[in-house]
């Protein structure tokens, strides 16, 4: 595998790690919960990360790039495709409704909801 070379541009990445479907075979959804498991025990999320979701991660560049590539490995182990978006910065998120205050944001799967 040839390394990665980041633009100095780059400040985020956005990483979505795709629930597989099942297949009929096999259920995925024990090897789901195993790679979720491994990320929550033996290497969260840098401080600094935005978690939208238990699967989607916007990373400071700085510091999410070990995450990143001990994300990747279980990721094969398991079976799991990973999409990745490098930002130049900070996505401008449309807040809904328009005008709103509030601030919304993923943690175990829950949302929560902050004025």
């Amino acid at each position: 595998m040839l390394p990665l070379t980041l633009p100095l541009s780059v400040k985020v990445v956005l990483v979505v790690a795709e629930k597989p479907k099942s297949t009929g075979v096999n259920d995925p959804s024990n090897m789901w919960s195993n790679f979720l498991c491994n990320i929550q025990t033996k290497a969260p999320p840098p401080e600094g990360t935005q978690t939208l979701h238990d699967n989607i991660w916007l990373l400071p560049v700085a510091d999410g790039m070990q995450f990143l590539t001990q994300l990747t490995p279980w990721a094969v182990q398991y079976d799991i495709s990973l999409r990745v978006l490098f930002l130049d910065k900070e996505p401008d998120w449309t807040i809904y409704p328009p005008g709103s205050t509030v601030d919304l944001h993923w943690s175990g799967g829950v949302a929560l909801v902050t004025k």
